[in-house]
């Protein structure tokens, strides 16, 4: 329920401005942070598209066969995720799953109503025993 001290009625056409006022100064910040997040995705865009930088990766990628200009930083960070999920690191196993499509959540609700969120299946096990 809301407080009653933090509601201030629009009594004169003066409140109604501020409201107004502070609405547009909202926008503009809304805006300026969208902005911001763009200009970041858009450099992130940029240099994922670079070459790789690890000649190692690199090599492995050649014996994979994927084309000179398709071997970049974001294909890199690929074949780095894999190998830390092949170290057995649960994070990087989720997110492997994730983009694989394998990994979907199970909705749990305990004593404490808290909503606890668990992979459908345990890739970690499927890794020790060898499994794909």
């Amino acid at each position: 329920m809301a407080n009653e001290g933090n509601l201030k009625p629009f009594t004169s056409e003066q409140s109604h401005e501020k409201a107004v006022e502070n609405g547009r100064k909202g926008g503009i910040a809304s805006g300026i942070a969208k902005r911001q997040y763009a200009t970041w995705k858009e450099i992130l865009e940029m240099l994922g598209e670079k070459k790789a930088k690890s000649k190692k990766i690199r090599e492995l990628m050649t014996e994979l066969k994927i084309p000179d200009d398709e071997q970049t930083s974001d294909v890199a960070k690929m074949f780095n995720l894999d190998l830390r999920s092949q170290s057995g690191d649960p994070k990087a196993l989720e997110t492997e799953a994730k983009i694989r499509g394998q990994f979907a959540p199970i909705q749990n609700v305990n004593e404490n109503h808290n909503i606890e969120y668990k992979p459908l299946i345990d890739l970690t096990k499927r890794k020790k025993n060898g499994e794909k």
